[in-house]
C-alpha cells in the first residue's frame, strides 16, 4: 500500500486499491480470528496515519475517509469479537461439529453431555476440544445437570438460527453393540499391550541375567590369567636360580680337582 500511495495517482487508489480493501476487510469479518481482525485495523491505521514523503501523492479526501472507516469498523469488530468464526470451527472440527448442533436441535432440550458423545463415537478429549471452540463461538451453552451428575448440552440463539439455515443433520446414532464392540476392542488391544510388555520384561531380565554371567565369567578369567602370570613368573624364576647355583658348582668341583692335581 506504501509503495502504491507513492508511485500510483489518486485515482488508481480510488478505483483499484478501495475495492480490493473492501474485499479484504469482508473477508476478515467473515472468517478471521479477533487477531487477524485487530492486526487488519491496525496495518489499516498505520498507513493512513504513517508519513508520506513531500514528492509523493497524498490520499485524496473521499479515499482517505473511505480507509479510515473500513480501519474503524475492523477495530471495532475486533473488540467484540472474543471468539474464533463459526466458520473456523466448522472447517477444524469437520462433520463432528455440524452433527452435534444438529443432534441439539432436533434434540430440542438440554442433552446430557455423555449421551451426545456416545452418539458421535468419539473420544473424550476430541468431545472438550469440540465443545470448548463451540461455546466460545457463542453456538452451545454448557449448564450443570439439574437433577443427575453430569453436564447438559443446549443450543444458543446463534447455533439455532445456523442449524435452521443450512439444516444439519444429527450425526450418525451409535448402538449399544457398536459401543460394546468398541469396548471389546478396546480390551483386546490392552491384552495384547500387556502381553507385549511382559515378553519384553522377561527378555531384558534374561540378557541382564546373561549380562551378568559374562561379567563374572570375565571376572574368574582375568584371576586365572593373573594367577598363571604369577606361576609362569615363579617358574622363570626358579629355573634362573638353578641354573645360576650348577655353573657354580662345576666351577668348585674343577677347582678343588685342580687343587689335589697340583698336590700330586
Amino acid at each position: 500500500l506504501i509503495s502504491w500511495i507513492q508511485c500510483e495517482k489518486p485515482e488508481f487508489l480510488n478505483n483499484r486499491v478501495t475495492p480490493l480493501l473492501q474485499e479484504r476487510a469482508v473477508r476478515c469479518l467473515l472468517r478471521g480470528t479477533r487477531e487477524e481482525i485487530t492486526s487488519e485495523a491496525v496495518m489499516l491505521l498505520w498507513v493512513i496515519e504513517s508519513p508520506q514523503e513531500n514528492s509523493s501523492p497524498k490520499l485524496s479526501p473521499m479515499v482517505s475517509l473511505v480507509w479510515r472507516f473500513l480501519a474503524t469498523l475492523l477495530q471495532l469488530a475486533g473488540e467484540r469479537v472474543g471468539s474464533p468464526s463459526v466458520d473456523l470451527v466448522l472447517r477444524s472440527h469437520g462433520q463432528h461439529a455440524r452433527f452435534l448442533l444438529g443432534m441439539l436441535y432436533e434434540h430440542d432440550r438440554p442433552m446430557l453431555r455423555q449421551d451426545a458423545r456416545a452418539r458421535l463415537g468419539i473420544s473424550e478429549s476430541r468431545m472438550s476440544h469440540l465443545l470448548s471452540d463451540l461455546e466460545e463461538a457463542c453456538l452451545i451453552h454448557r449448564a450443570a445437570a439439574p437433577k443427575k451428575k453430569g453436564v447438559v448440552l443446549e443450543l444458543q440463539r446463534a447455533g439455532r438460527e445456523l442449524v435452521s439455515q443450512f439444516g444439519f443433520q444429527p450425526g450418525p446414532h451409535v448402538t449399544t453393540e457398536q459401543e460394546s464392540a468398541r469396548e471389546k476392542v478396546q480390551e483386546i488391544f490392552s491384552g495384547v499391550e500387556k502381553t507385549l510388555n511382559a515378553i519384553l520384561e522377561s527378555k531384558l531380565n534374561s540378557v541382564t541375567e546373561r549380562l551378568e554371567r559374562m561379567e563374572k565369567a570375565n571376572q574368574r578369567g582375568h584371576k586365572q590369567l593373573e594367577e598363571a602370570v604369577l606361576a609362569l613368573r615363579r617358574y622363570t624364576l626358579q629355573r634362573v636360580s638353578e641354573s645360576t647355583g650348577s655353573k657354580y658348582d662345576r666351577s668348585t668341583r674343577r677347582d678343588a680337582l685342580t687343587r689335589k692335581l697340583l698336590k700330586s
